[in-house]
Formats: structure tokens, C-alpha cells, sequence
């Protein structure tokens, strides 16, 4: 994996988003003990352009230049996914066997990449990253854009795609099996911790400003199916009812909804995941968030880093796996309702 030779580079920037939290902690709340560890990772975005002739794959958004080289930011956190790179024979393969799929398109913006159909990953990364990267160019603003036919086929794609200021662009569809050749294929590296991407989806979407005196309480909830729900879902929905929580499952309400319902929101708690993004509609007004998170690891600083973009106050309380990564957790309601009456005494 690497980079064509004529490959062209055409924005490039290095943040540290963690760089402001103390390398000493006074204190060690779970929060903050758990990020000290992030002040050094490295956030790295940039636009670039592959050669002519580079070809799209399929699969996961893969770009392939010619001279055989897999160009290594055509697909968001790379390194990630190190062990889903097409190896040459099976791309030799799949070449041959697709040939006469094989489609050719204008110069166009790849959407395609790992996690696309992912809603957190869709708004923040490739709407406000490489969106908001391509924007900034001349040459690369307003370009059709590549998507998957997974996403295009999502239910909240075809409500953002509605938006006033997308109805103007054009999405070029990829089969689940059409390789897309071009002569100017546009891609680039973005972040989930970009500090620039909330307030561009801010713009794009054309959220107002919350009304600072909405004083909603949300419980975000997960479908069961969903990966990472409630083992003790009936207890925690109850606990949480006492303290004037109301229980969403944002997964079945429209884009439209999901602003409304977080814009109004004065403080939300939910399990860590991609519902969460909907922390970016509440734009310049107060939030505090208590966040579930299953297990300590780093990889879950996402809206740990949003509140600080967004200037909210954070709260973490740990979940139990019961099984493996993923899988349902269980969350003790006295420590989640102590940690809630908390938060609601600090506010006032």
C-alpha cells in the first residue's frame, strides 16, 4: 500500500486533538483518566487526486492506480484496516472477471470507503471531512460523488440527501460489483476527530440555533439487533423515567426528527454510538451528555472529543460486557442514577 507517483496532493494538515488535555491530571475521573493517553494521536486529513486510468473498487472503496499501487488514503483509518487490503492475485481476478462491469466516470469525489453506511462516520467524516476538503478547492468543489448502493439505499442518506444544499449535487451510484475507472479520481484521509467537521455538517444542513431555554431530557436507546444495547434495558428506561428522561430510539426516527428532538435537548444519556452525532444539532446552546461506554479503551473518545468541539460538558459512567465487543452490556442503575442527579444538580 502506498502512493502512485502521480498521484497529486492537494491539501494536507496535521492536528493533535488531544493535545489540550493535561499531561498530569489533577484528578482521575473515569473521563478523563481513560483520554490522557490521546494527547499524542495524531490527526491527519487531506485531499488528493489519483491518475488517470486509477480504478475504484467495488468492495470497500479501494482506489487502485495504475502500475498496480493501492493508494493508501482511499479509504478513511487505513492502517485499521490493514488486513481487508485486496491482495493482487484477488484483485487480478476481480479485474478480469469484472471487465465488461466495468464503468467509466467524470471526475468525481469517493465517498466509498470502511464504515460509510455508518451514520456518525457518514455526517462527520466523509460530509464533514471530505466534503468540506473538497469544497475548499476550486477544482474539486461540486464534483458528483461516488457512494455505495448500501447507502444510498439507507434510509437516513435519502433524508440528508433531500437538504436544500445537496439537492444540487449528483451521487454516481456504485454496483456491489462494478468497478469504477476515471481520470480524476478524488479521495482523501479524514478524521472522527477533526475539530472543523461538526460546524461544516452545522452549515451544510442549515441547523439554526437551539433555543438555549429547551430543556429536554433524552435516554438514547438502541435497537436490540443493533449491537451494543442494555442487557437491564426495562430497569435503566425506568430509572432514568424518574429523573424526567425521556427514552428515543433515533435509529427509527427520520434525519428531520432527530434534529428536532436533539436540538431541544438539555441533556442526553446513551450508550456510545453513531445516534450520538445528533450531539452536532444542538448548535450554540448548552448540553451536558453522560455517555455509556463499554469498557475504558481509547477507541471511544468520539463524543468525549465532540462535547469539547462543541463546547458541552461530558460524563462518563462504564458498562459490563457480558460477552464479546459489541455485544449487550449491562449498566448498574444506582451508579448511572447517582452520576445523572449529578449532572442535573451541576446545572442547576
Amino acid at each position: 500500500m502506498g502512493r502512485h507517483a502521480r498521484t497529486r496532493t492537494l491539501i494536507q494538515r496535521d492536528e493533535r486533538p488531544f493535545e489540550w488535555l493535561p499531561s498530569d491530571p489533577p484528578t482521575m475521573d473515569l473521563e478523563l483518566a481513560r483520554f490522557v493517553s490521546l494527547r499524542d494521536i495524531q490527526c491527519l486529513e487531506g485531499l488528493e487526486v489519483a491518475p488517470p486510468g486509477a480504478t475504484l473498487l467495488p468492495s470497500n472503496g479501494w482506489i487502485i492506480s495504475p502500475g498496480m499501487c493501492l493508494e493508501e488514503h482511499s479509504v478513511i483509518d487505513a492502517p485499521e484496516h490493514k488486513n481487508h487490503r485486496p491482495g493482487f492475485r484477488n484483485y487480478l481476478i476481480q479485474s478480469l472477471a469484472s471487465r465488461r462491469l466495468t464503468r467509466r466516470v467524470v471526475p468525481a469525489l469517493s465517498f466509498r470507503t470502511f464504515g460509510e453506511t455508518n451514520y456518525f462516520h457518514f455526517l462527520n467524516d466523509l460530509l464533514g471531512g471530505r466534503l468540506r476538503l473538497a469544497d475548499e478547492l476550486e477544482e474539486s468543489r461540486g464534483l458528483p460523488i461516488v457512494i455505495s448502493e448500501t447507502l444510498a439505499q439507507s434510509r437516513f442518506f435519502q433524508d440528508i440527501a433531500g437538504f436544500p444544499n445537496l439537492q444540487t449535487l449528483e451521487w454516481i451510484v456504485q454496483g456491489r460489483s462494478q468497478p469504477f475507472k476515471s481520470d480524476a479520481l478524488y479521495f482523501g484521509a479524514t478524521s472522527a476527530f477533526s475539530s472543523r467537521s461538526p460546524e461544516f455538517v452545522q452549515r451544510l444542513l442549515g441547523v439554526p440555533d437551539a433555543d438555549p431555554s429547551a430543556t429536554n431530557r433524552l435516554l438514547v436507546l438502541r435497537r436490540h439487533n443493533a449491537g451494543r444495547s442494555l442487557v437491564n434495558h426495562r430497569e435503566i428506561v425506568e430509572s432514568c423515567a424518574h429523573l424526567g428522561f425521556r427514552p428515543i430510539d433515533p435509529g427509527s426516527m427520520s434525519v428531520h426528527e432527530q434534529i428536532e428532538a436533539f436540538s431541544n435537548a438539555r441533556f442526553v444519556v446513551g450508550m456510545h454510538g453513531a445516534a450520538l452525532a445528533n450531539l452536532m444539532f444542538r448548535r450554540n446552546a448548552p448540553l451536558d451528555l453522560v455517555e455509556l461506554l463499554p469498557g475504558s479503551a481509547a477507541p471511544y473518545a468520539h463524543y468525549f472529543h465532540l462535547c469539547h468541539v462543541l463546547g458541552f460538558r461530558y460524563q462518563a459512567v462504564e458498562a459490563i460486557a457480558t460477552q464479546a465487543a459489541n455485544a449487550e452490556f449491562f449498566v448498574d442503575a444506582e451508579v448511572l442514577g447517582a452520576t445523572l442527579r449529578s449532572v442535573l444538580d451541576r446545572a442547576g
